[in-house]
């Protein structure tokens, strides 16, 4: 009996002790999740401050500034752009001497109801934002665009005209030639003779790349040609970065 006794206290103490240590192991287990959940707190904490990180500006002189608070929101100055925005540059897009910013949002028009990208270009008025042209397509599927500062055209000098020949001396008279009409010269390529060049990295239904330009016209961007088309991504984007 006495050995009973005993082997009985032996069994009841270790399973105290077992007992003991599983409780131990579980408060281990919460301070492990404990712990993980103020590191991710602190991450949130540090995600949160870095929502109002500065987009980077194309210029220092420019005077448009692009903010980012998260990745659906970023304000032009102070005009709020409630979409992702992939591609941010400026130039003088209408030829009218200032400053344009052309924005790449992510976004559904009203006629193409599928996400894509899209170019928005922008204008100051009175030190204030305003929409200059909100695009919603261009000849392809819009992959990417930059602006290319164009070199001032010259026209080409227009030919003199010739002297009329004198009647030659004969017993009659001829009539004198009548003098050569003079070539008109060249009109510049791109219309509003707008100083800026907007190159587009585009695709095509089946797939293959397209490299175009555009040019400012009237209200919006006109096609003007094709650097290169149907081909692939690698050797478009040598054009693309010409």
């Amino acid at each position: 009996m006495r050995w009973l006794w005993l082997s009985a206290l032996i069994i009841g103490l270790s399973g105290s002790k077992e007992i003991s240590e599983f409780s131990e192991s579980s408060e281990n287990s919460e301070c492990s999740e404990n712990s993980e959940c103020s590191e991710f707190s602190e991450n949130s904490e540090f995600s949160e401050s870095s929502e109002s990180s500065e987009f980077s500006e194309p210029s220092a002189l420019s005077p448009f500034s692009l903010t980012r608070t998260h990745d659906s929101l970023y304000h032009l100055n102070e005009f709020r752009l409630p979409y992702p925005v992939y591609r941010f540059c400026t130039g003088d897009v209408n030829g009218d001497g200032s400053t344009d910013a052309l924005v790449g949002v992510i976004k559904r028009t009203r006629f193409h109801r599928d996400m894509g990208r899209r170019i928005f270009i922008f204008k100051q008025v009175e030190g204030k934002v305003r929409p200059l042209w909100m695009g919603s397509k261009l000849g392809g599927i819009l992959q990417d665009f930059r602006v290319i500062e164009d070199q001032p055209q010259k026209s080409h000098k227009t030919y003199k005209s010739y002297e009329t020949h004198k009647s030659h001396r004969s017993y009659k008279t001829y009539k004198s030639h009548e003098s050569h009409k003079t070539y008109k010269p060249h009109k510049p390529h791109k219309p509003y003779n707008s100083p800026c060049t907007i190159r587009a990295l585009e695709t095509t239904a089946d797939g293959r790349y397209v490299v175009s330009e555009y040019h400012w016209e009237g209200f919006g961007l006109a096609f003007d040609r094709f650097l290169i088309k149907n081909t692939n991504q690698e050797t478009a984007y040598k054009y693309f970065n010409l």
